[in-house]
């Protein structure tokens, strides 16, 4: 499991770290078992950006930041449980994003 759940960047104290950290670990669980759990996404689509999985967290009500998505997608992949493929949609900033997928044995 990837063990950097939060960069303390501005040098913020123990206490707050450790409250980030488990915001980010919780951001990370509801992620991927948004993922796991996605029929329209993962099969249908046999992929997905990071932004295709933050409008739809953001169309259920969650207050996940896309930039934690990309983080808790990297994370995954670091952890063995995504893939990041070599496939890239244009994203919501006219920028190409890649397109992850759940790995195998995971699915």
């Amino acid at each position: 499991m990837s063990d950097y759940l939060y960069f303390n960047t501005t040098g913020e104290p123990d206490d707050k770290v450790e409250e980030y950290m488990n915001i980010n670990r919780s951001q990370k669980a509801i992620i991927w078992n948004f993922i796991r759990n996605s029929y329209v996404v993962v099969v249908e689509k046999k992929g997905f950006t990071a932004s295709e999985v933050w409008n739809l967290c953001t169309g259920l009500n969650s207050r996940v930041p896309l930039t934690s998505v990309r983080r808790a997608l990297t994370q995954l992949c670091e952890d063995g449980r995504l893939q990041k493929g070599p496939e890239k949609k244009m994203g919501p900033y006219n920028r190409n994003e890649y397109v992850y997928k759940i790995k195998e044995e995971e699915a």
